[in-house]
């Protein structure tokens, strides 16, 4: 107590009482910590997504990520504080193996993923999910199997949580989790939505389809509160633990918001174009008819994004450059993708 202070001892004893209460307060209290992994196509929103969910400013402009990007938020939900960590992966699927970096095999209980796909350009929106939940289910397949050799048990709690869900469903044996829990988000929801009904109606049952046969969470999103709202739902059930499950919404004219194991294959019906193709294909191929593709974006075209870097020459740095993208080419591995066997084509069900 400073010289001169005439609150007496009384003073210091009502301090320490506080601080002694307050720390008994909080005892117990150390926030439990959750790790969510942003993936998608370049330009896609994962940059404006992790910024909502850490109170920034969604809408401002931003420089795209170049290589892994960090942010968390602490919330409390239900009484439990919960540290949401956010890892943005940027440049698409040029440093898309950067995935398997974030996947921390000692965390691998703790990591949620979410996909992002621009539903501005709906033409495109089916292959790059394929694309990117064949890459996570990949990846995550990978760690798991890391996992095996030095824990085997951590890896079959994984594995037996992710199955868990699904006893009892209808589709049990039609889905293939990812082994983690997986949301997918269609952002820009406000270019899609002004799309006509019909069309959007294939590219939603498409989207619908995958993610359910892959046991993901499904939602659109755009900036506005009310269109922000189903996927603030979702973030909170899977990344800061809410007990709350959104109540489903399937409405094609609607924000999509679908929980992984509430919806059904019988209840998404059957793509317009069957035929002797996976699923996978024909959905592809069905919703191409709504959507013609417009610019196809090719692998050569992923690999070379980077930019023309000619006109900034530098000897020493150009020289060690080739030296490496000659590495890279010589140890580059396939980019063909084997993932799940095709699906077959199921028998036709009429939805309206």
């Amino acid at each position: 107590m400073e010289k001169g202070d005439k609150r007496g001892p009384q003073f210091e004893n009502d301090i320490f009482d506080i601080a002694v209460k307050s720390m008994e307060e909080n005892k117990g209290d150390t926030p439990s910590e959750r790790i969510a992994i942003v993936i998608g196509e370049k330009g896609s929103g994962k940059s404006s997504l992790i910024a909502a969910m850490v109170g920034e400013d969604p809408k401002a402009e931003r420089k795209p990520t170049a290589g892994m990007d960090y942010k968390f938020s602490t919330k409390k939900i239900e009484s439990k504080r919960v540290v949401g960590h956010y890892h943005e992966i940027g440049g698409g699927r040029l440093l898309s193996d950067l995935l398997k970096t974030a996947l921390y095999p000692k965390k691998i209980q703790d990591i949620v993923l979410i996909i992002t796909i621009d539903m501005s350009q709906p033409d495109t929106a089916l292959h790059h999910l394929n694309y990117w939940l064949r890459k996570a289910s990949e990846d995550v397949n990978t760690v798991l199997e890391e996992i095996d050799a030095t824990d085997p048990s951590l890896s079959s709690e994984v594995r037996s949580r992710s199955a868990f869900q699904w006893e009892g469903h209808s589709d049990a044996k039609r889905v293939s989790p990812i082994g983690i829990p997986t949301i997918i988000v269609g952002t820009k929801y406000d270019v899609f939505g002004i799309q006509e009904s019909e069309n959007k109606k294939w590219l939603c049952r498409g989207m619908r389809f995958n993610a359910h046969v892959n046991g993901c969470d499904l939602t659109f999103c755009s900036y506005r509160d009310k269109d922000f709202d189903p996927l603030k739902a979702l973030i909170s059930r899977q990344v800061y633990g809410s007990t709350k499950v959104p109540k489903m919404q399937a409405d094609h004219g609607k924000i999509l918001s679908i929980v992984s194991g509430q919806d059904k294959l019988t209840a998404i019906g059957d793509p317009p174009i069957p035929g002797e193709m996976s699923m996978d294909q024909a959905w592809i191929m069905s919703v191409e008819s709504y959507f013609p593709l417009k610019n196809p974006i090719t692998e050569e075209e992923q690999d070379n994004d980077l930019g023309d870097m000619s006109k900034y020459n530098e000897p020493k740095v150009d020289a060690m450059k080739a030296q490496k993208d000659e590495e890279i080419t010589r140890n580059k591995p396939s980019i063909q993708l084997k993932g799940k066997k095709p699906r077959k084509v199921v028998k036709r069900v009429e939805v309206e």
